[in-house]
């Protein structure tokens, strides 16, 4: 990746590479690039008159990327005779038009990236011949609308970015074909709902994106299949309850619902999760939280229930979290705590942000501190954050 000294990144970057070694080929308007297998390219030419693909690319190129140009479709006759083709980046550009037919003798395509560009519809045998295809990135796209045979037959596919565009429907069955998939992103769409079998048959599944939405509520039984799924990111969506039968069993190590509108954590809510070691609810409206709303989490290391509504919490509720070593209370309306909530958590460690406004004194502080830790039967107290929580919480609990 090079620029143009002096005249900075608006220009065709394209980086062609092949077994043949150094070569070189004109763009319109005189702008020529010259380049090794190792080599970078560099091509001198204003951004506003590259309009289309050179004619003349080597036909062993194996490497090909494009970026920041006027060019505004692709047709199957600008990289039709591209047979060797393993890589092919087409980025930051004006492209808003891919013929059906683009690519049909790219066969031996491995790698697909088609990102910021202007694309909003893609024709459903666009992908068709793509059959070597393992990865697919179309983020930052003003895509609106999935044909749900668009990725028939990409079983090797094993990323697929769909993030950053309009996209406020996903077919049901769109991903039935991709068995061997392991990330997909949805984030950063308009996304109002997801069918409940969307993801039954990505078995490979390990990361799935799907913040950034307008995800209201999630089916039941809907993770069922994933069950290998490893991380999971939901933040920054509607969501306001979730069922006891949304997560089956998963191998699920990451769990992100911040900034959504839930308000109560149920029993058994996340009983599935065996694996759980973190575990982030903040910023949502969160008033109760049931005593087994975290039962069976026994890897968890990690859970965040800051800027939430809280009062209080139940006896129990981390009854059993052995290994958790990181709980976040602050930004609530903590008034009262059960005498040795946090008992029999050897490995914690920041317990909470909490407590007094004006402090009298760093000694006064460092007292309630003190205080508040014997109170809660802290077996390792380590550090206790005193803000934003109220007066009468110390005043009430400590000294009466």
């Amino acid at each position: 990746f090079l620029t143009t000294p002096g005249l900075g990144p608006r220009f065709l970057l394209l980086l062609s590479m092949s077994e043949a070694g150094l070569f070189s080929y004109s763009l319109p308007k005189r702008h020529t690039v010259r380049l090794a297998l190792t080599e970078a390219c560099i091509c001198h030419g204003a951004y506003e008159t590259i309009t289309e693909i050179p004619s003349n690319i080597p036909h062993e190129t194996i490497n090909l990327f494009i970026s920041r140009t006027r060019i505004s479709a692709l047709n199957s006759n600008d990289i039709e005779l591209l047979v060797s083709l393993r890589y092919f980046t087409f980025e930051k550009s004006e492209l808003s038009t891919v013929m059906p037919s683009t690519f049909q003798n790219n066969v031996l395509l491995n790698d697909l990236h088609l990102m910021e560009n202007k694309l909003q519809d893609l024709p459903v045998q666009l992908f068709s011949s793509l059959q070597n295809l393992q990865r697919l990135f179309l983020s930052g796209n003003k895509i609106s609308h999935l044909p749900q045979e668009l990725f028939r037959g990409l079983g090797e596919l094993r990323q697929l970015d769909l993030s950053k565009n309009a996209l406020r429907v996903i077919p049901e069955g769109i991903f039935d074909d991709l068995s061997n998939l392991e990330s997909l992103s949805l984030k950063d769409n308009q996304i109002e709902h997801l069918p409940s079998n969307l993801f039954s048959s990505l078995e490979n599944l390990v990361t799935l994106y799907l913040s950034r939405n307008n995800l209201v509520r999630l089916p039941e039984g809907i993770f069922l299949h994933v069950t290998r799924l490893q991380k999971l990111s939901l933040f920054q969506n509607r969501l306001e309850n979730l069922g006891t039968s949304v997560f089956g069993p998963l191998l699920l190590t990451e769990l992100w619902l911040y900034s959504n509108n839930l308000t109560r954590l149920e029993d058994g809510i996340f009983r599935n999760l065996t694996k759980l070691q973190l575990l982030i609810l903040s910023r949502n409206s969160i008033c109760s939280v049931s005593a087994g709303a975290f039962a069976g989490l026994s890897d968890l290391r990690e859970v965040s229930l800051h800027t939430n509504r809280l009062v209080s919490l139940e006896e129990g509720t981390f009854a059993h979290l052995n290994n958790l070593v990181n709980i976040s209370l602050r930004h609530n309306q903590i008034q009262s705590l059960p005498r040795g909530i946090f008992h029999n958590l050897p490995r914690l460690r920041l317990i909470m942000k909490m407590s007094v406004q004006r402090m009298a004194s760093p000694a006064t502080t460092a007292l309630v501190c003190f205080g508040v830790a014997r109170l809660l039967h802290l077996p390792k107290f380590w550090n206790l954050d005193l803000k934003h929580c109220y007066q009468h919480f110390i005043l009430a609990k400590l000294f009466h």
